[in-house]
C-alpha cells in the first residue's frame, strides 16, 4: 500500500504559489511605476499590451472615486495575502489579481545617506538631500547607463491626499509615488468588485489602479488569447503586445 500523497501535494502547491507570487511581485512592481524606485532587475513580461504609444505618457481614466480610505474586504477572492513589495500592506494578491485593500500611509525612508557618483552630464543631484523643492525628494541615476543624461530628482508621497484627485500613493521600499487611479480601495468599487492594479491600453502609459466592471472583456479568470489584458478608459479589454 502506498503512503499518503498529502505532504508531497502540499509541498508542490507551496512551490507553485511561491513561483506565482515572485512573478506577480515583479509584475506589480513595474506595473505601478516602481522600477526606478524599488525594483533592481527586469520583471517578466506578464502583462505587456496595448496598441499604440501614449501621448506624453498619459492614458485616459474615467470616473475617479474620491471616497473610501478604510480597509476594504475582498469577498470572493481566495488566498488573499499582502504583497511583500508594498511595506504598507495596502496591496494584496489573491486568485483574482493584485488589488488595493486599504490606503494606509507609506513608510518614509528618505532621505538616504548614500550618494550617487557624478555622471558628467549636468547632474541635478548626488544625494536625496539635494532634492528639496518638494517633500520626499529622491536622487535617481539615469535609467540607461549609456545615455547622456545626469542624475535627476523625483518627488514622492506617503498619503493619497498628497497626490492629485485621480491618483493614489503607491508604496514601495523608498516611500511612495503618485500613480493614476479611479479607486482608492476595493470598498470604492462596489459589492464584489476589486480595485485592481493594471496597465493602460496605450503603451508607455504607466501603472494604475482601477475598479473591475461588469463589462470587462478579460481578467484573471478570462485571460486573453495571444494578447494582454489592459484597461481601456472604463473597462478591461484585450490588446496586442507593445
Amino acid at each position: 500500500m502506498h503512503g499518503s500523497p498529502g505532504p508531497r501535494i502540499e509541498y508542490d502547491v507551496r512551490l507553485m504559489l511561491r513561483s506565482f507570487l515572485e512573478r506577480v511581485s515583479w509584475t506589480i512592481c513595474c506595473t505601478l511605476g516602481l522600477t526606478a524606485w524599488a525594483c533592481s532587475s527586469s520583471p517578466l513580461n506578464s502583462t505587456g499590451a496595448g496598441g499604440q504609444q501614449a501621448q506624453g505618457g498619459e492614458a485616459s481614466i474615467a470616473g475617479m472615486t474620491t471616497a473610501g480610505s478604510a480597509s476594504g474586504g475582498a469577498p470572493g477572492c481566495p488566498n488573499d495575502i499582502a504583497l511583500p513589495t508594498d511595506p504598507s500592506g495596502n496591496v494584496h494578491l489573491c486568485d483574482r489579481g493584485v488589488h488595493r485593500t486599504a490606503s494606509v500611509a507609506c513608510p518614509a525612508y528618505l532621505p538616504r545617506r548614500t550618494s550617487l557618483p557624478e555622471t558628467g552630464f549636468g547632474d541635478e543631484c548626488l544625494k536625496d538631500a539635494d532634492c528639496n523643492e518638494k517633500p520626499y525628494g529622491m536622487c535617481r541615476a539615469p535609467s540607461d547607463s549609456s545615455s547622456s543624461t545626469g542624475n535627476s530628482c523625483s518627488y514622492g508621497c506617503t498619503l493619497d491626499s498628497e497626490c492629485g484627485a485621480s491618483q493614489v500613493c503607491s508604496c514601495n521600499g523608498s516611500g511612495g509615488i503618485c500613480i493614476r487611479s479611479n479607486c482608492h480601495t476595493d470598498a470604492d468599487c462596489g459589492v464584489g468588485k476589486l480595485c485592481l492594479a493594471a496597465q493602460p491600453a496605450l503603451c508607455g502609459g504607466g501603472g494604475l489602479f482601477v475598479c473591475e466592471t461588469a463589462h470587462d472583456e478579460c481578467g484573471v479568470s478570462a485571460p486573453c488569447a495571444d494578447a494582454d489584458c489592459r484597461f481601456d478608459a472604463d473597462h478591461f479589454a484585450c490588446f496586442p503586445p507593445c
